[in-house]
């Protein structure tokens, strides 16, 4: 919800607002017009009538779409694993993460900070599945922390709508008497899809509900691929020079390469993330043509994008990223192409093309290895 640059809650009410089939209604409005009885769907003729102070201006989505993306970019900062949901909403996994912070608690803390130094007002939930931390996050307090066990608990006094049920199931429950999601625990389903014309629309909210309550698994569609392996450094104060650049790029290095290395494993690509103080974020990637695990190599494929990283005011946090991940071909190097009975090097020659293309760019090289064919057009003089 946005509140303004300072990140102070607003001091007017105001809506956005859309051109539909029936004129301008109101897609949204902030916590001064909700209060109000100004909600989503109203016309805007209505709301003025309730509301004649009311500000409002058209919604541009296309904006909205790129501040949500560079939003999710950023909260990588918080966790790996990020996924939209819906125009408004973002789901975070956070297991394994938390204790970065501290706990959910200092987690939460820090999250509403930053995001209210950005210019919003979050509302925050922490719950053991993605449905019950989202309808928590609609219909309960401004930060909520749900323990695992605790959902039926705290779901029980939430609307039906913070199900992610559709306006028309909503109106449908109200008619039947049922407002509250804790009214479904003791209803017969049997009894339930009776009171829909459509199985389906009843299977649509016993589905909510037990996704809800950890009855049935709820796979999260991560916005960017989970990093394969990472590896994070916090600054104590935000650092700002290129060699405090480079220094916190070689630590993250050495770290990766070790578990890299412990895991058997090497990888192709590699992104370094740099976290600006001011919410700003920085990002280069490198690709190898195999897969890799050599500090040295990995830091001398950065070495020729490093400049590109801004660091604005300074920087409090550095993220390294491994994917494409692989077998690392083992075996002594040759000292010769005489001695190895080959006429090239293949590590040598994939060394040489990853840093050219770390200078000229991804695409720039390629790499073309003779192949036996019985084939005459695939013939070569």
């Amino acid at each position: 919800e946005p509140s303004g640059l300072s990140g102070k809650p607003a001091k007017r009410a105001f809506a956005l607002v859309e051109a539909g089939p029936h004129g301008m209604r109101v897609v949204i409005g902030n916590a001064l017009a909700r209060q109000a009885g100004v909600h989503a769907g109203l016309a805007l003729s209505d709301a003025k009538a309730r509301l004649p102070e009311l500000v409002s201006e058209p919604i541009d989505r296309e904006a909205d779409e790129r501040a949500l993306n560079r939003l999710t970019e950023w909260l990588v900062r918080f966790s790996p694993l990020i996924a939209r949901e819906g125009d408004d909403a973002l789901m975070l996994e956070t297991t394994g993460c938390d204790h970065l912070f501290g706990g959910e608690a200092d987690m939460a803390k820090e999250l509403i900070s930053r995001l209210n130094r950005a210019g919003y007002q979050p509302r925050l939930a922490f719950a053991s599945t993605p449905a019950a931390a989202y309808a928590l996050a609609r219909g309960g307090e401004a930060v909520t922390i749900c323990k695992e066990g605790e959902e039926r608990e705290h779901l029980a006094g939430l609307l039906m709508g913070a199900l992610r049920l559709s306006p028309d199931t909503c109106q449908l429950l109200r008619r039947f008497g049922l407002t509250r999601i804790g009214q479904l625990y003791g209803l017969d389903r049997k009894a339930l899809a009776r009171r829909f014309q459509s199985a389906e629309a009843a299977g649509k909210v016993v589905l909510r509900l037990d996704q809800a309550l950890g009855l049935r698994h709820e796979p999260l569609t991560p916005f960017r691929p989970k990093p394969d392996f990472s590896a994070r450094l916090s600054c104590p104060e935000p650092v700002a020079s290129t060699e405090a650049v480079w220094e916190g790029l070689r630590q993250l290095t050495d770290e990766l390469c070790a578990d890299l290395t412990e895991a058997g494993q090497g990888a192709r690509r590699f992104s370094f993330l740099a976290f600006r103080g001011d919410g700003g974020l920085s990002v280069i990637s490198v690709r190898a043509a195999r897969p890799v695990r050599t500090a040295g190599h990995i830091l001398r494929l950065f070495a020729e994008r490093i400049d590109k990283v801004d660091p604005g005011y300074g920087i409090d946090l550095f993220v390294l990223e491994a994917r494409l991940t692989g077998s690392v071909e083992a075996g002594p190097m040759s000292l010769s192409p005489e001695l190895s009975g080959k006429v090239r090097d293949d590590a040598a020659l994939s060394a040489l093309a990853d840093r050219v293309s770390a200078r000229l760019g991804d695409g720039a090289v390629t790499l073309r290895w003779p192949v036996a064919s019985h084939l005459p057009e695939r013939a070569e003089d």
